[in-house]
């Protein structure tokens, strides 16, 4: 929940022979109230600024950099930001994946959120980051308003395709072995040609979800999951 800001105080014009020769009866009119500027981040984003959403965007890992230097000081969390860096590169596709199906989710502050927890947990010994809601949602949106399936379903054949595989990656990458998500990828992306050939051909009219369903493919499933 959100707290608004106080409202500013209710100012008054002046009385006629004050400067306002327009007021009648020399009563003093209200102004209305000054418009609300924003809101109180929540307790857990409140120290980032707005443009910190863009900028975490980006790049996540300035986040995991500045948590690291608070907790260890200017050298001791080098080696864990060498280590857990590389993260980075699937924490948008998996906050889409994860979070896409519904626009509420989608604010500044739940990303900013969302990416502490993140961090968090790829810092904590016997924890692990939910890929499997993520495949599932990439799986499952078709066909439903939601940022997720826009995203999904936006753009010609090669577009569809590559934003298909940059979410996917994001969740095979991070959830499964390096060998393992090697040859999940090698197949997708060998998927990806066909899917783009049968396009040329006007055979392949949806999305490439669409047809990994119909070659009866399913990552999730691949990884224990849907």
């Amino acid at each position: 929940m959100f707290a608004a800001q106080p409202k500013a105080p209710t100012t008054t014009q002046p009385s006629p022979g004050e400067g306002d020769a327009g007021a009648p009866g020399g009563e003093q009119q209200p102004l209305p109230d000054a418009p609300m500027l924003g809101v109180d981040a929540p307790d857990k984003t409140a120290e980032w600024l707005q443009a910190a959403g863009s900028i975490m965007a980006r790049d996540p890992q300035a986040m995991l950099a500045v948590r690291l230097k608070d907790k260890y000081g200017d050298d001791g969390g080098n080696s864990l930001y060498g280590m857990l860096s590389p993260y980075a590169d699937a924490a948008n596709a998996l906050f889409m994946g994860q979070m896409g199906m519904n626009a509420n989710n989608g604010t500044i502050d739940d990303n900013l959120g969302w990416l502490e927890d993140y961090w968090n947990t790829l810092q904590t010994p016997g924890a692990r980051i939910n890929t499997g809601a993520a495949l599932n949602n990439i799986f499952t949106a078709g066909g439903t308003d939601s940022p997720l399936n826009a995203y999904l379903t936006t753009g010609d054949p090669s577009q569809q395709a590559n934003s298909a595989i940059g979410l996917i990656r994001g969740a095979v990458d991070t959830g499964m072995s390096p060998i393992m998500a090697r040859s999940i990828m090698d197949r997708l992306n060998l998927e990806r040609d066909r899917y783009l050939g049968e396009s040329a051909r006007g055979n392949a009219v949806g999305s490439f979800i669409d047809y990994l369903r119909s070659a009866g493919i399913n990552v999730g499933q691949l990884m224990g999951v849907g």
